[in-house]
């Protein structure tokens, strides 16, 4: 893990930060500490940023390829096995409910209004790429689906999975990209939207979600405070508002089309607040 001051987004430097704690699940799947750490080389807290510049919140610590390939090779298994000893609730809540129908049903709905009465122009039956997911929130009577997913989710029978950027550069054009709650999580995002911006044609469309996760209001500059929650810092190193995500998506060649922020009841009162924004390349 390398600590910065730099902002991942728009790359300025920043000085004002809030301490925050890093959260105890996370210090354990990673390094396997449990209890006395204050001696280890990571500290019990760190710096968290806000950018002057785009107002993007930002934990000071990147994750390495090696601490990546640990947090998501086995998302929905070890990750929440070793969660679950500090949280002994996790399975009750939204840990326990990724795979949930429901929770998929409900998904897919949301992502049918978001896109409604846009008029899109697509093919007779759109192909989407569903870029860092599994496809399973996408509408599959619709579109033809598939997956670019690091994370080892089970892919429904209906998506087709590939396994490296160099295949997707083999097939035909798709209609859209879409990268759900994957930007939170990423030490460089901006890498990860040049990447995208490498397989999508002019005619691509681009739809991004995030987490909302300090509930200003969708105009307002973000929260320091609000944003570092009570958990502590964990696989969410990155906190979006509307003026952070767009100024990602200028920084990597997207022009946005819509923007909006909701409140989302995935699954069985598993409540969250989104940022959702569809664009195409600049």
């Amino acid at each position: 893990m390398q600590f910065t001051n730099i902002c991942p987004v728009c790359n300025s430097k920043n000085d004002e930060f809030k301490v925050a704690p890093i959260s105890k699940w996370m210090l354990y799947h990673l390094y396997g500490w449990r209890t006395d750490i204050t001696d280890s080389p990571l500290a019990l807290n760190a710096p968290v940023y806000r950018c002057d510049e785009c107002d993007f919140v930002y934990f000071s610590g990147r994750y390495d390829s090696g601490e990546m390939n640990k947090i998501y090779s086995d998302y929905q298994g070890k990750r929440i096995d070793n969660r679950e000893i500090f949280q002994p609730n996790i399975r009750l809540m939204g840990g326990g409910l990724a795979n949930s129908q429901i929770l998929h049903e409900n998904r897919k709905n949301y992502f049918k209004d978001f896109i409604a009465n846009l008029n899109l122009q697509f093919t007779k039956r759109p192909r989407i790429l569903d870029f860092g997911g599994n496809g399973s929130n996408i509408p599959e009577h619709e579109y033809e689906i598939f997956s670019y997913d690091v994370g080892n989710e089970s892919t429904p029978k209906y998506v087709r999975q590939i396994s490296s950027l160099e295949d997707i550069l083999n097939l035909p054009t798709f209609d859209m990209i879409t990268n759900t709650h994957v930007l939170e999580h990423i030490s460089e995002p901006q890498a990860l939207l040049q990447d995208i911006r490498g397989i999508c044609k002019k005619e691509t469309y681009l739809y991004l979600e995030v987490p909302y996760e300090f509930a200003t209001p969708i105009n307002q500059p973000s929260n320091l405070e609000k944003c570092l929650g009570l958990e502590g810092i964990d696989e969410h190193i990155n906190k979006f508002n509307v003026k952070s995500l767009l100024a990602l998506l200028t920084n990597t060649g997207f022009s946005p089309i819509k923007i909006d922020a909701q409140t989302q009841d995935w699954a069985g009162g598993w409540v969250i607040n989104v940022l959702r924004v569809l664009s195409k390349r600049s």
